[in-house]
């Protein structure tokens, strides 16, 4: 071999053993880097993925939730509509057919809406000497007396509704007289009641 032949040779020696020895490990290093930034970029990514995914699974609940509230509200709002066009007409049947009915019943719901001001304001006084409401003797009975009246109350109001309904009733069927003469019945029995309640709850007023 000649001399340029063996200086050839050497030189390509020396430098697959600078490639191996230096050029293996820098190679590595920059794979590894390189690997090392991808992943990196990978799991960025994957981050912001399940970041939106969370976002929107929140904003999904939170609609969700909005939409319950609505829809209870809606149903609520309803309901109270209703309640309120059955009274105009259980008050308009009861004015016309029973007016002293709907007076004591009219009467005795002010005098609950009283009493439950003058329990609030009693228990409140006692409360500020230190006094349990629900172990005070007067307070439980003056208490008692105010559910009497409500209880009084729901009774009418379930007479009225009686009444009422056997008034439709009446006027929906050909022979009218048996509705009629149970509409009447009702009421008759109602302004009795209403009678001996408003008597019953002046008598407590004027012998408190």
């Amino acid at each position: 071999m000649s001399d340029n032949g063996l200086k050839s040779y050497g030189c390509g020696c020396l430098g697959l053993f600078l490639f191996l020895w230096l050029g293996v490990p820098a190679i590595g290093f920059v794979w590894e880097k390189t690997t090392g930034f991808f992943d990196q970029i990978k799991s960025d990514y994957d981050a912001r993925v399940a970041q939106r995914v969370a976002a929107k699974e929140a904003a999904d609940l939170q609609r969700q939730a909005e939409e319950q509230r609505l829809k209870a509200e809606a149903a609520r709002k309803a309901k109270e509509e209703a309640r309120l066009k059955r009274e105009a007409r259980l008050r308009e049947f009861t004015v016309k057919e029973a007016p002293s009915l709907w007076k004591a019943y009219q009467d005795l719901q002010g005098a609950i809406a009283e009493q439950d001001k003058r329990i609030a304001d009693l228990a409140k006084t006692l409360e500020e000497f230190d006094k349990d409401p629900s172990q005070d003797a007067d307070y439980v009975r003056i208490s008692s007396m105010r559910d009497e009246m409500v209880a009084a109350v729901k009774s009418m109001h379930s007479k009225i509704e009686d009444a009422y309904i056997a008034y439709c009733k009446f006027q929906a069927t050909p022979s009218r007289r048996d509705y009629d003469e149970l509409r009447r019945k009702i009421l008759v029995d109602g302004i009795r009641e209403a009678e001996a309640s408003t008597k019953r709850f002046d008598q407590m007023r004027t012998t408190k």
